[in-house]
């Protein structure tokens, strides 16, 4: 896979609202048609941490090292401080954040029109 192909599965999964490559390189402010040479091209580390910061994602998943499948911690991708919690409420901890984040994708795309 190209990282261009794993940049556009990323807007598809997280801003489809940027219907273009275009529209989706202006948002994430990088030169126009340089997405297109991810096909046979890498990004530099800097351009692809812009582009991971963008969609909040790790810059290994942006160069496709990383599985999509792969369920990011929610301690630490929020940064929770988990100090003098259970293992159990550690866990409940992480439930919490998946379905806070569930909810606000699931209302942002109610209020696109998407649902």
């Amino acid at each position: 896979m190209t990282v261009k192909s794993t940049v556009l599965k990323l807007r598809d999964e997280y801003r489809p609202d940027l219907k273009t490559v275009a529209s989706l390189e202006r948002a994430i402010g990088l030169s126009n048609g340089i997405v297109s040479q991810w096909d046979t091209s890498v990004p530099s580390k800097r351009t692809a941490q812009k582009v991971a910061d963008f969609f909040h994602v790790s810059i290994e998943r942006v160069y496709g090292t990383q599985s999509t499948k792969e369920d990011p911690d929610p301690i630490a991708l929020y940064r929770i401080n988990t100090r003098g919690l259970s293992k159990d409420e550690i866990e409940e901890v992480k439930n919490q954040l998946r379905f806070a984040e569930e909810l606000a994708r699931k209302q942002v795309r109610e209020k696109r029109g998407d649902k």
